[in-house]
């Protein structure tokens, strides 16, 4: 977090944390002064803004680019790296976000984010029980991706 105020000092974004959460302030001029003396630090700082960067373009060719069952394949699939990055599951976890806001995210409306849901739920491929998210069939689901979006 915090990447949109290092050019102008200004944040355009802000955050709410949807669950108890410990937040590290790192002052950006005091983590590049300390890269300076360390090249792994720096390397690791790098890796991370590119990373973010990568991200950011991929959620708008999310949105630009593709239709509503591609987003919706692809948001899972997302979350489910993610968390496996972290070491969570990436096959079970809880969507700590709404319906409305997750269509919000990937431009859609409430409406169809649900439909989305029950539908990929129909085919096997998740199981939505509230919040929490069970992808039943990653193999399919990541076929499904890698038929219907542009890598």
């Amino acid at each position: 977090m915090g990447l949109d105020g290092v050019e102008t000092g200004r944040y355009a974004f802000d955050a709410v944390a949807l669950e108890d959460s410990i937040v590290c302030s790192l002052p950006f001029k005091a983590l590049t002064a300390a890269a300076e003396h360390d090249l792994g630090l720096s390397n690791r700082l790098h890796k991370v803004m590119s990373r973010e960067v990568v991200r950011e373009s991929a959620t708008l060719m999310l949105i630009g680019r593709m239709s509503a069952v591609e987003r919706l394949v692809a948001f899972p699939l997302n979350l489910s790296k993610r968390y496996g990055e972290r070491g969570y599951s990436a096959h079970e976890f809880v969507l700590r976000t709404t319906r409305d806001e997750i269509g919000c995210h990937l431009s859609m409306t409430l409406e169809t984010v649900s439909r989305g849901f029950s539908k990929l739920s129909a085919l096997g491929l998740i199981k939505c029980l509230g919040k929490r998210v069970s992808i039943t069939n990653m193999a399919a689901l990541e076929q499904m991706s890698t038929h219907c979006i542009p890598q």
